[in-house]
């Protein structure tokens, strides 16, 4: 996942913001949301494209992503994808009502400032530019954001890049539902310790809190008001021997890490602008020497861990555990099949399918069935996720 990452937006530079709007020609399916249900917090409205996925690599080279419908339990390709986007994607994500995607660019060498960009989420998935095609909000970089439960706020972790002018910073942008335009946000700078890398950013469903994602730095958990968007003082915690390269909450305040080797549960509670994490085991869940690098909860049933045996041939794999106030028990399935180099994971709304975004000349991305009652996983279709060479790092689902 680190290799992954520091190669991933190296090379030759990108064409950025200017050139949006014509690139997303014939993309048609212009939608902006008006509806009394676009408008709730929480969701709760299937957009105009229904159950969709996107899926974008972190590469210089490449400047698209891939949309697919779940409608049914076949990828299926949404119109007009791949979407020309003019830029690279380092991070995506839908909008609460679904009818707005958020595009982070990469930093590269040539493109020193990233910014977030905003699409229109129409009929069949189809993308269609805001904004005219240009950054929303302009930063020296991007890394990770989620959106929080409420759907007021857009938040965004910077990249702990040596490159960066900036520190790195977490910031809650406002989110108009309607228009689906950004508002501006204060930045939090922050300093996690040297040599992390910033590779998830999850809002707790409960709104309370938002955890990053480090690395060899750990996991920083930052304390969050949704009624006002501000961001507190972390709490870190940081591992000697692990890093940790993927966060999940569950809506009781569980917070699960994906680390080298294990899945480490804690138990979070709040008390005013302090955090307290209590770890739910003495020691962590095992799962192969190169794993998990992603994981993915179905609510508070089931968690899925995707991961690697390290080998020089390594056989990728998607672990499948039982929770219970944080407690994981393998599923007598405990494993199957995963595409290579999996980065990232996520269950659809509808907790029928879960999807594993990583490298295969033609299967990049892996759609399975979640078994209702016993979680356990079953394949069902494979896509392309636009070339061969490429390890896709962004996966955003619909809500």
């Amino acid at each position: 996942m680190t290799q992954v990452q520091r190669r991933a937006v190296r090379g030759t530079a990108v064409v950025a913001g200017l050139v949006l709007a014509t690139a997303l020609a014939g993309c048609g399916n212009f939608f902006v949301c008006q509806k009394a249900s676009c408008t709730t917090g929480g969701g709760g409205s299937t957009g105009p494209a229904g159950n969709v996925a996107y899926v974008g690599n972190n590469v210089s080279a490449i400047t698209s992503i891939n949309g697919y419908t779940l409608a049914k339990p076949t990828l299926t390709a949404a119109t007009n994808s791949p979407y020309a986007i003019g830029v690279t994607p380092a991070a995506m994500a839908v909008s609460r009502n679904n009818g707005f995607l958020y595009v982070a660019s990469a930093l590269t060498t040539a493109a020193p400032v990233a910014g977030v960009y905003g699409f229109t989420v129409g009929s069949g998935g189809a993308l269609s530019v805001l904004n005219g095609g240009f950054a929303m909000v302009s930063l020296s970089s991007v890394a990770a954001m989620d959106v929080s439960p409420d759907a007021n706020w857009l938040v965004v972790a910077t990249a702990n890049d040596t490159t960066a002018a900036s520190p790195v910073t977490i910031t809650a942008y406002g989110l108009n539902a309607t228009s689906g335009l950004i508002t501006s946000g204060t930045p939090l700078p922050y300093g996690p310790p040297t040599g992390s890398i910033v590779s998830a950013l999850k809002v707790a469903p409960s709104g309370q809190f938002i955890s990053v994602a480090l690395g060899t730095g750990g996991v920083y958990t930052f304390p969050f008001t949704t009624s006002t968007g501000l961001i507190g003082t972390p709490a870190p915690t940081t591992f000697s021997s692990v890093g940790v390269y993927d966060v999940a909450i569950d809506s009781n305040n569980y917070l699960y890490m994906a680390a080298t080797g294990e899945i480490l549960a804690y138990a979070v509670s709040s008390a005013g602008a302090s955090l307290t994490l209590t770890p739910v085991t003495a020691t962590g869940t095992a799962t192969e020497a190169g794993g998990p690098f992603s994981i993915a909860l179905d609510g508070t049933s089931y968690l899925y861990a995707s991961a690697s045996d390290g080998a020089s041939s390594p056989t990728n794999l998607i672990y499948a555990f039982s929770i219970k106030k944080g407690a994981l028990t393998p599923l007598s399935t405990a494993t199957i099949s995963a595409p290579a180099s999996t980065t990232k994971l996520a269950v659809d709304s509808t907790g029928a399918y879960l999807l594993a975004a990583g490298y295969d000349p033609s299967a990049g991305l892996k759609m399975y069935g979640i078994t209702s009652g016993t979680g356990i996983l079953t394949s069902l279709d494979t896509a392309a996720t636009g070339t061969s060479t490429v390890v896709p790092t962004s996966l955003a689902l619909s809500h």
